[in-house]
Protein backbone atom coordinates (compact mmCIF):
# COMPACT_ATOMS: atom_id res chain seq x y z
CA UNK A 1 0.00 0.00 0.00
CA UNK A 2 1.24 3.24 -1.28
CA UNK A 3 1.73 5.73 1.24
CA UNK A 4 0.72 9.62 1.06
CA UNK A 5 1.91 11.43 4.02
CA UNK A 6 3.06 15.00 3.54
CA UNK A 7 2.11 14.80 -0.22
CA UNK A 8 1.86 18.52 -1.81
CA UNK A 9 -1.06 18.13 -4.12
CA UNK A 10 -0.75 20.80 -6.49
CA UNK A 11 -3.41 20.65 -8.57
CA UNK A 12 -5.54 20.85 -5.64
CA UNK A 13 -5.90 24.57 -4.37
CA UNK A 14 -7.14 26.17 -1.74
CA UNK A 15 -10.49 28.11 -2.24
CA UNK A 16 -9.62 30.63 0.07
CA UNK A 17 -5.68 31.58 -0.43
CA UNK A 18 -5.05 29.45 -3.53
CA UNK A 19 -2.24 27.88 -2.07
CA UNK A 20 -1.47 24.14 -2.37
CA UNK A 21 -2.85 21.67 -0.12
CA UNK A 22 -1.08 18.54 1.29
CA UNK A 23 -2.76 14.91 1.60
CA UNK A 24 -2.95 14.15 5.80
CA UNK A 25 -4.35 10.72 4.99
CA UNK A 26 -7.91 9.74 6.02
CA UNK A 27 -9.59 12.14 3.54
CA UNK A 28 -8.32 15.13 4.87
CA UNK A 29 -6.48 17.70 3.31
CA UNK A 30 -4.70 20.86 4.92
CA UNK A 31 -3.68 24.27 2.68
CA UNK A 32 0.21 24.92 3.18
CA UNK A 33 -0.36 28.28 3.42
CA UNK A 34 -2.99 29.33 5.80
CA UNK A 35 -3.43 25.99 7.68
CA UNK A 36 -7.04 25.51 7.01
CA UNK A 37 -8.11 21.59 6.79
CA UNK A 38 -10.27 19.98 4.18
CA UNK A 39 -12.20 16.65 4.12
CA UNK A 40 -12.28 15.67 0.96
CA UNK A 41 -16.02 13.99 1.46
CA UNK A 42 -17.28 17.60 1.49
CA UNK A 43 -15.03 19.29 -0.54
CA UNK A 44 -16.49 20.04 -4.54
CA UNK A 45 -13.21 19.20 -6.78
Amino acid sequence: MQRYDDVVLEFLRCPLCRAPLVFLGKGKLQCTRCGRVYSVGNMAL
